[in-house]
């Protein structure tokens, strides 16, 4: 054996025979190790490192595979994994998905969140073959927001949106207009977001209102203004069948009135009702000290708090609606507002209206939003396979707009109908203003929606619909009954305000506790802005001492008087900065009729 000090033995000395690895005899300071020992560790290595296999995709029929956390594998083909157009998800040619979990594969909605796709391919017009780096959405709905794109030896890169051409010859910096000669090195991590199975939220200093965004990051939640949000990204358009809910087609990303294709879609009602798709999420709403934290992500996820207790995310209560022990992949809520089906046709809704046999309420565009029926009522209307709104999908949707926005104040931060003046009936405006907006978030103006849509003569800049995801006018307009929550006022004078909720819209109904779940918390004796929460939920715990701009930001009704309420939410167009997206008035009885109280539907 050769006495070349590179050759030594590694159980110890300097030379010797290429013995195996001998822990008691090895000396680090002295010794190296022999080239089978180095051999050895390299195919070790080798051997950890995730294998990536192909996976062709057959639309509707190809699942996700049986797998291990860490196995890789790379899809073949554009189509869904996991289930149908609706069902499954969009996949691209060479994406790359990581198993984060070990499973027994299945379907989008069995396992689809024990999978990240570490790189997603988007083909666009230009030629060039982009990839996200954080994954922004789950299909190609969108120009990616930070992207590389490669062609014939030159790429280009997005940053924040900005699209900037770089040449390998001559590299510059991202940002510079035209590169300078240099060397390419690196993305800010300002960039890149975050991936799509990461969780992030908000954490709201509840003593001295600050609101920071966070992101969890093995274990450690870290302060970030993250700009990535892969739970609203997938919020989309589409059109369900009505009676049904058979999943029809998805609509443009940039323009509801044309289908994902580019033809023409039908959106009053003759194709069905258009509604909003919602991802299956996890979620967790508590308290550490004077923090309260909401975070969500795609996947599951825990955290320990200050006082060593853990946290452990479950899946929204939302998709868990109707009772089932498995949650939904999706869930959806109407685009907007009901409008009354009445002896086949679609009709404006007035102030005089009441339930007749046979009458349905529906999401289509163009007429004006039912606004006279009471809870009851609405519950009978709603057709088939759809459900009246209710108290979960409210609370999804006040989370994800936290989440997204991270700031109370929804009326700066997405302005809706809430002009403030007293109430007119005349200046209701008709379903689908938002239609042009697709599934982005925004405001639209007078001036913009016109007499065609808002028969009543205002300013050009008064905003008279606003859309989070493709969900129009989530706050503002008219108020939405919420259904499945029933709040018991006790005492007089007043003492408590019980509250109880229902996640089976079949068994839903009013004045009763038959069916329902007490949440153990009371709800504010007294009426004004909300200053704080009950930890795990997103109900008011104290109405005093908030403004329009400081805390909570919107407004509380409580009952005068001890008998059972209903739930309306968001504000009315008359209400004024009393209205907002976690606007609530509990002082309504079930049985009332208002032409400021419209509502939508769920599936």
């Amino acid at each position: 054996m050769s006495t070349n000090i590179f050759e030594p033995v590694f159980g110890g000395g300097a030379t010797g025979s290429d013995l195996p690895y001998d822990a008691d005899a090895w000396d680090g300071n002295t010794d190296v190790p022999t080239k089978n020992v180095v051999r050895d560790k390299i195919e070790s290595i080798v051997e950890s490192i995730p294998v990536t296999t192909d996976l062709e995709v057959v639309t509707g029929e190809t699942m996700y595979p049986a797998a291990s956390k860490g196995d890789r594998f790379v899809t073949t083909t554009h189509a869904y994994l996991g289930g149908a157009e609706g069902v499954g998800l969009q996949v691209n040619f060479g994406d790359i998905f990581e198993c984060i979990y070990t499973n027994a594969g299945g379907t989008y909605a069995e396992v689809g969140s024990y999978w990240s796709r570490i790189f997603n391919v988007i083909n666009r017009d230009d030629g060039y073959r982009w990839v996200e780096m954080a994954e922004n959405t789950v299909d190609e709905r969108s120009d990616p927001g930070n992207s590389i794109g490669f062609l014939n030896g030159k790429f280009k890169v997005t940053e924040n949106g900005v699209e900037k051409s770089l040449d390998l010859a001559s590299p510059g910096p991202i940002g510079a207009t035209t590169p300078s000669t240099g060397n390419f090195t690196s993305l800010s991590i300002n960039g890149f977001g975050i991936p799509d199975r990461h969780v992030y939220g908000v954490r709201w200093d509840t003593v001295n209102d600050v609101m920071k965004g966070v992101v969890l990051v093995n274990g450690v939640l870290l302060e970030y203004d993250y700009q990535n949000f892969p739970i609203q990204e997938q919020m989309k358009r589409c059109v369900l069948a009505h009676t049904t809910g058979t999943f029809q087609y998805y609509l443009h990303p940039n323009d509801s009135n044309k289908k994902l294709n580019g033809t023409a879609s039908v959106l009053t009602g003759a194709d069905g009702n258009v509604m909003v798709q919602i991802p299956k999420f996890y979620y967790a709403l508590f308290n550490d000290g004077n923090f309260m934290y909401a975070l969500t992500s795609l996947g599951p996820f825990s955290y320990v708090k200050s006082d060593a207790a853990t946290v452990t995310s479950v899946v929204h209560p939302l998709f868990y609606s109707g009772g089932s022990s498995t949650p939904s992949a999706y869930k959806y809520c109407s685009a907007y507002e009901g409008v009354l089906y009445r002896s086949d046709a679609y009709v404006d809704g007035d102030t005089t209206q009441t339930y007749s046999a046979g009458d349905k309420i529906r999401s289509v565009s163009g007429k004006l939003p039912l606004s006279y029926f009471n809870r009851a009522e609405r519950r009978q209307a709603i057709d088939g396979a759809f459900y009246q709104y209710d108290y979960w999908m409210n609370e999804a949707l006040i989370l994800l707009y936290l989440t997204r926005y991270k700031n109370w104040n929804s009326q700066l931060m997405l302005p809706g109908y809430t002009e403030g003046s007293a109430w007119d009936i005349t200046k209701r405006c008709k379903t689908g203003i938002t239609n042009v907006l697709g599934d982005a978030c925004g405001s639209i103006k007078y001036g913009v929606a016109g007499v065609n849509r808002c028969a009543f003569a205002h300013a050009d800049t008064v905003v008279v619909a606003n859309s989070f995801y493709g969900v129009e006018n989530l706050f503002g307009h008219l108020y939405k009954w919420v259904d499945g929550i029933n709040i018991q006022y006790i005492g007089a004078p007043l003492t408590e305000a019980k509250v109880y909720v229902c996640n089976a819209p079949y068994l839903f109904s009013d004045g009763t506790v038959t069916n329902y779940t007490a949440l153990g918390i009371d709800l504010p004796l007294v009426t004004g802005y909300q200053k704080t929460l009950h930890p795990g939920t997103l109900l008011p715990s104290v109405a005093d001492g908030g403004s329009s701009t400081t805390f909570i930001a919107d407004y509380f009704y409580t009952s005068s008087a001890a008998c059972w309420r209903a739930l309306c939410a968001g504000g009315a167009l008359s209400v004024g900065a009393f209205a907002g997206v976690a606007g609530r008035a509990a002082d309504n009885v079930a049985s009332n009729r208002d032409a400021r109280i419209a509502g939508r539907a769920a599936a």
